[in-house]
């Protein structure tokens, strides 16, 4: 019994694919194939994932491949697919992250948020110091030299900036 997978994709060859070729990805992933272009061939499955059968295709077929990847979704919602580098294909993980979805895949505790922004601050810190430059600053208590490099409203912009991008990128959550 094999486990509840749709799967899509395109492989490009080489050269033009033999009927042997095409014969044995339709017989062995239940797939079916149509030819888009001379060299390309659209495969797709619903609801049978036999990974092994899957591996050993894809190994025969690896000696013509030029480019490809197949793409699946599988029946608790995980997503994989085989993707074609050059030399074989290799399995990769991952997810569906929408444009404009507002959601992010890191989820941070309001104190992880600020530890990662603290470090990343403090990688600055230790860059200008070890290179002698001292920001000026009038929000520096008594002592400028025990004080930090970036401090005060500098220190808090800087975190907001640093926050944004990171957000912008899909690093941090909105």
């Amino acid at each position: 019994m094999g486990y509840c997978a749709d799967g899509y994709g395109t492989i490009r060859f080489r050269t033009s694919p033999s009927k042997e070729v095409l014969e044995r990805i339709e017989s062995e992933f239940e797939y079916q194939a149509s030819r888009d272009e001379d060299r390309c061939v659209s495969v797709w499955a619903y609801d049978k994932y036999h990974e092994d059968c899957v591996l050993d295709v894809l190994h025969e077929i690896t000696p013509f491949v030029e480019s490809g990847v197949i793409e699946y979704r599988g029946e608790d919602d995980c997503f994989w697919r085989f993707r074609f580098d050059g030399e074989r294909f290799i399995e990769e993980s991952g997810h569906v992250v929408y444009e404009g979805d507002e959601s992010c895949p890191v989820q941070l505790e309001n104190s992880e948020k600020l530890e990662l922004l603290c470090g990343i601050i403090e990688t600055f810190e230790n860059f200008l110091d070890d290179r002698g430059i001292v920001i000026e600053n009038d929000e520096k208590e008594e002592d400028p030299e025990s004080a930090s490099n970036i401090y005060g409203t500098d220190y808090g912009d800087l975190e907001s900036e640093i926050e944004s991008v990171l957000q912008k990128y899909g690093l941090l959550p909105v």
